[in-house]
């Protein structure tokens, strides 16, 4: 497995961990703030990144998809997210601190090890490591939130991990029968 592959693997954990972060957080903030100040936080760091000269060469075809991928992708995943893991027990500690981090980790840190990983793994093999998003959440709800796994879950995580295994050795090149 190449560093490029541990840099998607990384920012699904981040992600995945962060589900967990989230159902801390919704205990004491409601859902609609959470996910404003998720963004607010984003915006405060990435602003001072912001190229104009950059932002020009973007196409107004690729503004539209980047528009969507923001909306579904991002923002409404968020919605639905937080929604669902406030309907869960948690016990949260450090709310404002873990704020901050799953605004960071959920809307930069993960983006941009995902965005620098997949430059070099071909997108076949990329899409497979999004996997690692629910193993990531499981291992936080057990070791941080106190959740009792089942055998089912082990199942299916060790199921999810050696797939992800599977997928990532290299293929053997077998030469073409003759004729």
């Amino acid at each position: 497995m190449n560093r490029y592959a541990l840099l998607l693997i990384t920012s699904m954990l981040l992600v995945g961990s962060n589900v967990g972060i989230g159902k801390s957080i919704v205990e004491f903030v409601p859902v609609p703030l959470f996910a404003l100040l998720r963004f607010v936080i984003a915006m405060a760091v990435l602003w001072p990144l912001l190229r104009v000269a950059k932002l020009r060469r973007v196409k107004r075809d690729e503004w539209v998809n980047l528009f969507l991928q923001a909306l579904f992708g991002t923002f409404g995943f968020t919605l639905l997210m937080l929604n669902g893991v406030q309907r869960t027990s948690a016990v949260a500690a450090g709310v404002w601190t873990l704020l901050l981090w799953y605004g960071l980790s959920a809307s930069i840190f993960s983006f941009w090890l995902w965005m620098k990983g997949i430059r070099h793994v071909p997108g076949s093999l990329a899409g497979v490591f999004s996997a690692v998003l629910p193993v990531a959440a499981a291992i936080y709800g057990i070791t941080f939130l106190g959740e009792r796994p089942t055998l089912a879950h082990g199942f299916a995580l060790a199921c999810v991990i050696a797939g992800i295994g599977l997928a990532s050795l290299k293929a053997r090149r077998v030469p073409p029968l003759a004729s």
